[in-house]
């Protein structure tokens, strides 16, 4: 009997030294895939990226004396990354996807299509992306709307139009927006939709002042547009309550203009071209104190 019961304690004490040492190894492995193995991964992307001749910003990480266990050249977050006018058809931006920390991407003129837009939409810490002059097209959309972060996005000369323009009222960070190409007017309705938007560039698009009526009541503060707009664009701007700046020409512009305008307590610049202003219209402009 004692024979069988010093076994049974020896067994009981081997089970319990196997499983704590199963414990041991399962939470050594579980603080090496967390704090050890991302850097790894993410060092690898910059070497990738690197040898595509891409520009990147780095950040050391905390805390320091991690920098023991993964090593002093891959203890670091990458912020930001540029791989502009890079038109090389091998081209991959999968090794992005593993840069968990960056916050700003710059892609312009670069061979970016909407294959690639499924790992940019992966950087949940993007604040600003700038693709313009790239192949990014309405099907890409989707994927860009997932960064929730994004704060700054560049899409002129693309190929977006107005229906790709409803995925990015998920953005409901969006502060500057940038658009180009085939943008005509209807898709401004979804545009309005993103409540913290300050600034809206419509330069180079085929923008039809109609359009800007559907911007009505937006936090708007900033448009620029390239085109000459006729006087009757002031009653729309007039019901954008926050807007400062119009960076654009009004052709044509009255006193019936001017009546409208005042309506911006805040407009600070605008350019007004054409004989209808008279000594009474300027006098009327007066009454924008920040003008």
């Amino acid at each position: 009997m004692a024979e069988i019961r010093r076994l049974k304690n020896l067994f009981r004490w081997q089970l319990r030294t196997l499983l704590l040492l199963t414990t041991l190894i399962a939470c050594c492995l579980a603080f090496y895939a967390k704090w050890i193995q991302p850097y790894r991964i993410q060092f690898d992307a910059r070497q990738k990226l690197g040898l595509l001749g891409a520009g990147m910003k780095v950040e050391a990480a905390d805390p320091a004396w991690m920098s023991m266990l993964v090593g002093q050249e891959r203890f670091h977050h990458v912020v930001s990354c540029r791989l502009e006018y890079n038109r090389r058809k091998d081209l991959d931006l999968a090794p992005i996807a593993d840069m968990p920390h960056l916050r700003r991407l710059y892609l312009n003129a670069s061979d970016v299509d909407d294959e690639d837009a499924r790992y940019i939409g992966r950087l949940q810490n993007l604040e600003r992306l700038s693709l313009w002059d790239t192949r990014i097209t309405d099907a890409g959309l989707p994927d860009i709307a997932r960064c929730a972060q994004l704060q700054v996005l560049d899409l002129h000369s693309t190929c977006i139009t107005d229906r790709g323009l409803a995925s990015l009222e998920r953005l409901r960070n969006l502060r500057q927006l940038k658009l180009g190409g085939a943008v005509c007017g209807p898709g401004l309705a979804s545009i309005a939709k993103l409540p913290v938007l300050a600034k809206l560039d419509l330069n180079r698009t085929p923008i039809h002042y109609d359009a800007l009526a559907l911007l009505a009541g937006s936090p708007i503060e900033d448009i620029r547009i390239t085109s000459e707009m006729p006087a009757l664009v002031a009653g729309h701007l007039s019901k954008l309550p926050r807007l400062r700046n119009f960076y654009g020409k009004i052709l044509g512009a009255n006193i019936r203009t001017v009546s409208q305008l005042v309506n911006c307590a805040d407009l600070r610049s605008i350019a007004l071209t054409g004989g209808g202003l008279t000594d009474v219209g300027v006098a009327r402009l007066g009454r924008l104190a920040r003008l």
